[in-house]
């Protein structure tokens, strides 16, 4: 094949169009470039070779090989925390990306008048409504995400994880609020990923005592695979 294709350039141009065709009647069904055996990437074969889910193949790739070095026996407790509060920072810009109107939801609470109270009277709405984690309710009233999540401009993990919740507590029969149902411990723990991250990656007083077991490693990195699932 490799010989008809450096001496006939019609076969190669045959060659690619076949390639092209296939890789397209197939990107549903088979991970294309999957090397690192990653079990998402065979039950949903299109984030692997869909171009819209690039940033997120790249998150559960750099993420796996994390866990896979922790098994080994290797410390990659910094790279993993920071690789997770990528991958959960990803998957929160899905969310809202799939869902436009969340983003939308930005232009409610700012304006004329000060917004900042019907924005902390709904998050403790939704939180008391639903039973949710109180920690929800006490971390996302800060004055601070507030003022960044009507920003238009702005779009970190915590803006956009309260985009998420204001979303949810309009929206109750929504698929966004039984992912907030089910993940609520999420929205807590991302906040904690976001401070440990920072620390990891500027060396702060958190950084050399930061361990991960074998064990711990896989449960974060399973909770995950739960969340794109």
């Amino acid at each position: 094949v490799n010989k008809l294709r450096a001496s006939d350039k019609v076969f190669a141009e045959e060659l690619v169009l076949f390639l092209m065709e296939k890789t397209e009647a197939f990107k549903d069904t088979i991970a294309f470039g999957n090397d690192l055996d990653v079990q998402l990437f065979d039950d949903f074969p299109v984030i692997c070779n869909d171009k819209k889910y690039v940033v997120l193949k790249k998150a559960i790739k750099d993420l796996s090989k994390d866990v896979d070095r922790i098994r080994k026996g290797e410390d990659e407790s910094t790279n993993f925390v920071k690789n997770m509060r990528t991958a959960i920072e990803v998957m929160f810009r899905i969310v809202i990306q799939a869902n436009p109107d969340i983003a939308k939801l930005k232009t409610s609470y700012h304006g004329e008048n000060d917004f900042y109270y019907k924005y902390k009277c709904e998050i403790r709405q939704l939180v008391e409504t639903n039973r949710l984690n109180d920690d929800i309710k006490q971390r996302y009233i800060q004055k601070g995400i507030y003022t960044n999540m009507i920003n238009p401009y702005q779009g970190n993990t915590k803006d956009n994880a309260a985009l998420i919740l204001l979303y949810a507590n309009k929206n109750s029969s929504s698929h966004v609020m039984k992912f907030v149902k089910d993940y609520d411990h999420i929205f807590v723990e991302i906040l904690d990923l976001i401070n440990l991250g920072n620390d990891a990656s500027h060396g702060g007083k958190k950084y050399t005592e930061m361990h991960f077991s074998k064990e711990e490693a896989e449960q974060y990195y399973s909770q995950y695979e739960n969340i794109v699932r």
